[in-house]
């Protein structure tokens, strides 16, 4: 429903947030149809003429994600007379980068199956400024910060653990509870096993994978390495025997006299590791977040349909078939920034392009590379 206010300044006033250099960015009917380029944090107010004594009221029927709308449209009217019309007003700040289409209608409410007698349809390309740019770096940070805590815990967890199965050695109830134990402390572990000297699988938990107990695993690469160096190993993703593909740690089993008898594996699947750390940090802000293996496989995605897919190897869904992105960059050098593109065109026309920063994390040798993209 459409207010009426009187007074020019009271509706600007009314629409000006406790926002530190964002810009007033007015608009009127001139700007339908046309292009124009706002930076985040800016406040946006589209103005139309109007007049709703005639049951006409202007609409916003498409608002783009970018946008937030700051109440509800305003009225002010050109004279106290009855049936007077004015100008309707729009306010909305810019909350994320990216093209978009801002569309509004003139029509009656009643009349909504029906051609609205006028449109206004506003493109708009928005950008980030310098600070909000700097500001979408902090999630960023904040996930490498969080996912190292996170292998810190892993790493004392599988330590402790090992400690203990060196007494208990690797089968037995005593086993499988140190095994049940560690499997519950953490959310994202699927299973929890010991792995004999000769690469076999002696006791698996929980009880649904108990039935690949048995199975001779030593032609796995971190298994063959920490038969060999007796030191931990955070594995690549591989298809493991149980059947899905997930990550593997491996920690060295030694009894209390030094000797070693195996070694202590959790596996887990990245995404769901990932997944807890960084889509909370990214839930509305402008920045989208990727983790790369170092071979160049992607462990993380907001897009799930491009996880395991490898950048290097592989195309990429349909939809990304000709972006640009700097990879072997980013997988040879532990921390930096680039460009990446979309070459196809897009709606509001030409290529897009986007800002990316990167930083690197890892565990016992085994890097990842946790890539930062905001649009530009």
């Amino acid at each position: 429903m459409i207010r009426v206010i009187g007074c020019v300044l009271l509706a600007i006033v009314l629409f000006v947030p406790q926002m530190s250099r964002a810009e007033l960015i007015m608009l009127d009917e001139r700007a339908c149809g046309a292009r124009h380029r706002l930076t985040v944090g800016d406040l946006l107010e589209v103005r139309l003429p109007g007049n709703p004594t005639t049951g006409y009221v202007w609409t916003a029927t498409a608002i783009p994600e970018q946008l937030r709308q700051q109440g509800e449209p305003a009225h002010l009217s050109d004279s106290p007379a009855v049936g007077a019309g004015g100008i309707t007003f729009f306010r909305f700040t810019v909350v994320s980068a990216g093209n978009a289409n801002l569309d509004l209608a003139y029509r009656r409410p009643w009349e909504n199956q029906l051609q609205p007698a006028r449109t206004c349809s506003i493109q708009l390309q928005l950008a980030l400024s310098a600070e909000h740019a700097a500001n979408s770096l902090l999630p960023l940070s904040t996930a490498r910060i969080q996912v190292a805590a996170e292998f810190d815990r892993l790493d004392i967890a599988l330590g402790k653990a090992a400690g203990k199965l060196g007494k208990t050695g690797l089968t037995g109830d005593e086993a499988r509870r140190v095994l049940a134990e560690t499997c519950e402390e953490f959310s994202y572990a699927i299973d929890c096993s010991t792995v004999d000297p000769e690469g076999r699988l002696t006791t698996i938990e929980p009880a649904g994978y108990r039935s690949f107990e048995g199975n001779d695993i030593s032609d796995q690469e971190q298994v063959k390495r920490i038969l060999k160096r007796h030191k931990p190993v955070l594995s690549e993703v591989f298809r493991s025997v149980e059947g899905y593909d997930a990550v593997d740690a491996e920690y060295p089993v030694f009894t209390p006299d030094g000797r070693f008898i195996g070694s202590l594996s959790v596996m887990f699947k990245p995404e769901i590791f990932l997944g807890n750390v960084i889509a909370p940090l990214v839930k509305r802000t402008a920045l989208d977040m990727r983790v790369l293996e170092q071979g160049g496989r992607i462990l993380y995605d907001a897009d799930p349909k491009r996880i395991g897919l490898n950048v290097i190897t592989s195309p990429m869904d349909p939809s990304d078939e000709e972006q640009v992105m700097p990879t072997q960059k980013i997988l040879k050098t532990p921390k930096g920034e680039g460009v990446f593109r979309l070459k196809k065109k897009t709606a509001a026309g030409g290529g897009v392009a986007k800002k990316i920063y990167w930083l690197s994390v890892g565990l016992y040798g085994t890097d990842w590379r946790i890539v930062g993209i905001h649009q530009e």
